[in-house]
């Protein structure tokens, strides 16, 4: 029998949670007024994720972004994919246009940014089933659910700390990561933070520190997405 609820009563994180713990294999769709996502588990880990996905985080595009493919390419593999009624990533792995570990560097980044920021819905409602009828798993990945619910708590700090979408980060080096996200972001005594919109927050991230989901500040404009770089 489904288990259905609403985020408000039920936090998605207890669910996942839940499903991790008890080893569960199912599906997770979450459904909110603008978006729906399903998070396909098995054994407790997620191995697919699919969903009404923001252009950016679309497989191609995050593979044009880390310049695995040529804009032609992607959009020949797109018609491929479609004509053969298969993923994007299976066509691109058996024409060889990337290597497994490139496609699966590429999910788990897609992966991650798709849950954590499905887990942040306040106004959703969810079903979980039992089971995976109908999915093929032709492309093996597994994320770690739990470090997804601990990522999205963390983005959850920092939203309050950033006025809006056009903030630029840059990485500094020298920030004391014994100290929390709101200490580390604090104004110096006697100093008043910047008001500009592209002033670059210092001190927000570290090495090792978990990524923003990226927000770029200008249309048009592709960059790196990955662990330690910065979208500008």
């Amino acid at each position: 029998m489904p288990l259905n609820g609403d985020v408000k009563t039920f936090p998605l994180s207890a669910i996942v949670q839940m499903i991790h713990d008890e080893h569960k294999t199912g599906m997770l769709t979450v459904v909110n007024p603008r978006r729906r996502c399903s998070i396909y588990f098995k054994g407790g880990k997620i191995i697919f994720v699919r969903g009404n996905t923001d252009a950016e985080l679309r497989l191609g595009a995050l593979m044009r972004a880390n310049n695995l493919i040529s804009e032609d390419r992607l959009q020949d593999m797109l018609a491929v994919a479609k004509a053969m009624e298969k993923r994007l990533g299976t066509v691109l792995l058996e024409r060889k246009h990337v290597t497994a570990e490139q496609l699966t560097s590429i999910l788990n980044l897609q992966f991650k940014e798709v849950v954590t920021s499905t887990l942040s819905w306040e106004d959703a409602k969810f079903t979980y089933t039992e089971g995976l009828d109908g999915y093929v798993e032709d492309i093996k990945i597994e994320v770690d659910p739990v470090r997804l619910v601990a990522e999205a708590k963390k983005r959850g700090e920092f939203k309050g700390l950033i006025p809006n979408d056009q903030v630029v980060f840059e990485i500094n080096p020298r920030v004391d990561t014994t100290k929390s996200v709101r200490f580390a972001s604090s104004p110096a005594p006697g100093r008043q933070a910047e008001r500009d919109p592209h002033h670059k927050r210092n001190g927000l991230l570290s090495p090792g520190s978990i990524p923003l989901p990226c927000q770029a500040p200008r249309p048009k404009r592709h960059y790196q997405k990955r662990c330690g770089q910065t979208p500008y």
